[in-house]
């Protein structure tokens, strides 16, 4: 508790601090008052997960996995339908863990020549166990996403 003391007490001290610090700061004091009681900090800086919600880190990586998965709807797919795009996808999530992903995990994503694999090593990367979704995932997940096929014109 000392350290975070003295960290909110070098926090107080920056003069228009943003309001990422001050919401920081006011947690941090929260919980100092609240600990006593039972507050946690993981409550007091609203990370704590409702009655059976899924953790902070389960929901970023979560969010990093799709977002890379997005991206390469946009990327490489862009001017089909989404339901054809999320079985392109998963067509190549597939054949990926299934071969270079073995061997290039270890790897930094930015290492891999080919932009497909770099994306799809991003997203693995991100999604842990539980890897890219399937099909119908995936096209649920390009939905919500609001992304549009561009679309070609007729002449």
């Amino acid at each position: 508790m000392t350290d975070l003391r003295e960290v909110a007490a070098v926090l107080e001290r920056i003069p228009n601090p943003p309001p990422a610090v001050r919401r920081v700061l006011e947690r941090l004091r929260c919980y100092e008052r609240g600990a006593s009681n039972g507050l946690t900090l993981e409550q007091a800086l609203g990370l704590a997960p409702g009655r059976g919600g899924e953790a902070w880190w389960t929901l970023e990586e979560r969010q990093r996995r799709d977002a890379e998965l997005v991206a390469m709807a946009r990327e490489f797919f862009p001017d089909i339908g989404i339901e054809e795009q999320a079985r392109r996808i998963a067509a190549e999530a597939r054949r990926y863990q299934t071969t270079g992903w073995r061997f290039e995990r270890e790897k930094p994503s930015e290492a891999l020549p080919d932009p497909k694999r770099r994306r799809l090593h991003r997203a693995l990367s991100a999604a842990g166990e539980r890897g890219i979704p399937g099909q119908r995932q995936l096209q649920n997940i390009l939905e919500k996403s609001g992304i549009q096929p561009e679309m070609k014109s007729p002449f």
